[in-house]
Order: C-alpha cells, then sequence, then structure tokens
C-alpha cells in the first residue's frame, strides 16, 4: 500500500509538472501571436488558459484585449477587462492601460458613462509631462466623443 501511495503521488507530481510546463507553453505560444498581432490566432489558446486559470488577471487581459482587436467581438472584452481589473489584489497592481481598453470596450457597446468613468479612471495614471499630455488629450476626445454619443442616443430614443 506504501509503494502505491508512492507512486501515485509522483505521479500526481510529475503530471503536475508537466502541465505547468504545458502551460508555458501555450502562453510563449500565445505571446507570439498577440506580438505579431494575430489576436484571432491567441485568442483560442487564451480562452482555454483562461477557463482552466479564470483568476489569472493576465489572462484575462489578454482575452479581452484580443476580442477588443476582433473585427465584429469587441463587446465580448467587457467581462475579461472586468475581471482583470477586480483580479488583482490592490490597485497599484493593475496595468494601466486595461482602463483605457475597458473604456474602449464600454464605448463600442454604447455604455457611455461605464466609458467616461473608465476614461477618467485612466487619466488619473498620466503624467502631466510629455509624452503624457498627448496621450491625456486623446483621452479627453475620446470623452467629448462619449458625450456626443450620449446627447445623440437621447434624440433617437
Amino acid at each position: 500500500m506504501r509503494t502505491f501511495l508512492i507512486v501515485i503521488s509522483n505521479l500526481f507530481f510529475i503530471c503536475s509538472v508537466a502541465f505547468s510546463q504545458s502551460e508555458d507553453k501555450l502562453s510563449a505560444e500565445a505571446e507570439k501571436y498577440l506580438n505579431y498581432n494575430k489576436f484571432q490566432l491567441a485568442l483560442p489558446i487564451y480562452l482555454k488558459l483562461n477557463e482552466l486559470y479564470t483568476d489569472n488577471p493576465n489572462y484575462n487581459f489578454n482575452v479581452g484585449y484580443c476580442y477588443l482587436n476582433s473585427p465584429t467581438e469587441k463587446r465580448k472584452a467587457i467581462p475579461y477587462f472586468e475581471r482583470a481589473i477586480k483580479d488583482t489584489s490592490s490597485t497599484s497592481d493593475v496595468f494601466p492601460f486595461v482602463y483605457y481598453y475597458l473604456a474602449q470596450s464600454y464605448h463600442f457597446a454604447n455604455r457611455f458613462d461605464d466609458a467616461i468613468k473608465m476614461y477618467e479612471k485612466f487619466k488619473s495614471y498620466l503624467s502631466t509631462y510629455d509624452d503624457g499630455i498627448e496621450t491625456r488629450n486623446e483621452v479627453t476626445q475620446k470623452i467629448n466623443q462619449c458625450n456626443a454619443g450620449k446627447l445623440l442616443l437621447a434624440t433617437i430614443q
């Protein structure tokens, strides 16, 4: 019986090590596709990784990023970006651009108030110096677009 338990525990250890290597391999492959803007190829791999590790903010972020860069499924990015923010242990762990990408996702879904809120949150991370000014102006323009969208929706309803 003792030998059996040793064999089983060794087998479990070997499988967990092999699976970990498999995760690393899948992650590296998906990252390679992402680096070449091949979002349609990276998405199924990140979806698989996300299914296995649902609380991993990086996998949630990458699934959202792939959806945001798809031609027709941009709205599907929202829950993944929301989870990426939620699953970080503190706000200092959040990659600031997740707020920008979540804002864009809300913007595409005509959720203008949510988009404005996220654009403002992202803006709070921007420096007022040098390259931050250009990005700040771009975000301000996006907020203005959201306000115009709200007005437009109000007139057609």
